[in-house]
């Protein structure tokens, strides 16, 4: 293999061909994702990219060959986000083949940046670059999350979805450490076609091993079954096709249809009913909407469904919680879809928004748990379920609600990603999750992860199944999440000083 890869991939053909063919790299990467799940092709292409890196002769020429990279990537496997443009294809259809292309170029940057940063660090032992790229890898991957509103799709530690056992690793390092040590093991092969030694064979062992170890820690994490409590959640997929309506008819309608849903052999035990996002929004502060809803649903039951709520100078996109005709609760959306639900940098950019009306959304002040008699939920609206939330609970729920409206992606891969993102929130918190999508893929997971029960893609239709509790218990990643970012910091910044010793030291013989 070795003298293969020395023949081949070290060729001047390569060194030639690489500018082209890392945006072919990038687009074979998305099939590792589901619904694909061929999870080994990561284990050629991330070797062939480190290679194009490490062997690059400028900073500019690495800064390309990340920027190539990272516009395959996010092109094909962002290609979906530009779908929802093509639902008023009157309006926003002249913008499809512009956003195609400009959206990756955009963020492929990260990459780009990546593939510079990571030149910069580079010194000649290839088992020191391994290491400095799987770290920058997952620095830049987290900057790409949360930075300028964020763009969380494809991170690499969604990959161990493939096997639910592996992707309980999300409970003792989130979803970045996961990314970590799935770049460390794709990597391998670079360091035995570059550096084959006694170091390289015990990082091997060492990614095995840890493989090995995440693996029985997930069937061992997976005997655990939550307690099942005697009342039922009813989850509502109405499977509304239509966009763009605010005819008062037409609302009418899906209310009807939603309500029509709701009660059709409705259990007694039914303690909750679940409405996801439509894409026609429905104001369930109206008086006349509430008596409508008190009129038709049995006594006691709660209605927990996703509405558009109003005060003198916002609007907000909210989760209501009604009960007997009273709204005993609701909460606000904190982190809002850019070009969705309001234009970022609007005084630059005069665009309209794909959704109806020209006012921007308010963003709320942030995740809250709503206090119910016997439960605890917290509300997670569509955009807000792709990013790790364990950070971020303090009154501790014991039912995360999912309310998503995936109508605007088609039958493309976005609605999958969606939806095992949707499931990670669950494995790294120890919290079940209901989910409640328009056109699918509705579900519920438990504490670990695992499917109770689902509706598939442009499926109509409801769930009934019992509430699920936990045992309540922190995750690891929760409870030691701030030691975890320490030691991640004091090894980026050994890396740091190494390399610069390094550089040093070859610096003053090239002087002498």
């Amino acid at each position: 293999m070795h003298s293969f890869f020395q023949k081949n991939i070290q060729s001047q053909q390569f060194k030639k061909w690489q500018l082209f063919l890392m945006p072919l790299l990038g687009t074979a990467n998305i099939f590792a994702f589901i619904p694909y799940e061929y999870f080994l092709i990561p284990f050629f292409t991330t070797p062939l990219l480190m290679y194009a890196i490490y062997k690059s002769t400028s900073k500019s020429r690495s800064f390309l060959t990340g920027w190539m990279y990272g516009f395959g990537f996010l092109g094909a496997g962002l290609y979906w986000f530009n779908n929802a443009l093509l639902t008023d294809a009157e309006s926003f259809g002249w913008l499809f083949p512009i956003a195609i292309i400009v959206i990756p170029l955009v963020v492929g940057l990260y990459y780009g940046v990546f593939g510079y940063v990571t030149h910069c660090l580079k010194i000649q032992s290839p088992i020191h670059f391994y290491f400095n790229f799987c770290f920058m890898w997952v620095v830049f991957e987290i900057c790409r999350t949360y930075l300028f509103s964020g763009f969380p799709w494809l991170a690499f530690g969604y990959i161990y979805g493939f096997d639910i056992n592996l992707a309980q690793t999300a409970s003792l390092f989130g979803i970045f450490g996961m990314s970590l040590f799935i770049v460390l093991s794709y990597g391998i092969l670079f360091l035995v076609t570059n550096q084959p030694s006694k170091a390289t064979n015990f990082v091997i062992i060492s990614v095995f091993m840890f493989n090995l170890c995440f693996y029985f820690y997930g069937v061992k994490r997976l005997e655990h079954r939550d307690t099942i409590q005697p009342n039922t959640i009813r989850i509502i997929q109405p499977n509304i096709q239509k966009f763009h309506s605010w005819d008062n008819k037409e609302k009418q309608v899906y209310l009807d249809l939603l309500l029509n849903m709701s009660t059709t052999n409705l259990p007694i035990s039914t303690s909750y009913i679940i409405w996801p996002e439509i894409p026609t929004p429905l104001n369930l502060f109206k008086t006349q909407i509430v008596q409508k809803i008190r009129n038709q649903l049995p006594y006691n039951v709660t209605l927990i469904s996703n509405t558009l709520r109003f005060t003198y100078r916002h609007i907000f996109n909210s989760s209501i919680f009604l009960k007997n005709g009273y709204v005993i609760s609701y909460y606000d959306k904190s982190r809002l879809v850019p070009f969705g639900e309001y234009i970022p940098f609007r005084s630059f950019l005069p665009l309209a928004k794909i959704t109806e009306g020209s006012v921007d959304f308010t963003p709320g002040l942030g995740l809250q748990t709503i206090n119910l008699d016997k439960d605890k939920m917290m509300p997670l609206i569509c955009f807000e379920s792709f990013f790790p939330i364990s950070y971020k609970i303090q009154n501790r729920p014991n039912l995360l609600i999912n309310l998503t409206n995936d109508a605007w992606y088609g039958e493309t891969q976005g609605p999958y990603l969606h939806y095992q993102m949707t499931q990670f929130r669950a494995i790294e918190s120890n919290i079940p999750l209901v989910r409640a999508a328009n056109t699918g893929i509705s579900a519920m997971f438990d504490s670990r992860g695992r499917i109770v029960k689902k509706l598939h893609l442009n499926e109509q239709g409801y769930l009934d199944l019992n509430h699920i509790k936990s045992d309540d218990k922190e995750t690891i990643h929760e409870k030691y999440l701030s030691l975890q970012l320490l030691i991640f910091t004091i090894i980026m910044i050994l890396i740091y000083v190494k390399n610069l010793k390094i550089c040093l030291n070859v610096y003053r013989n090239e002087k002498h």
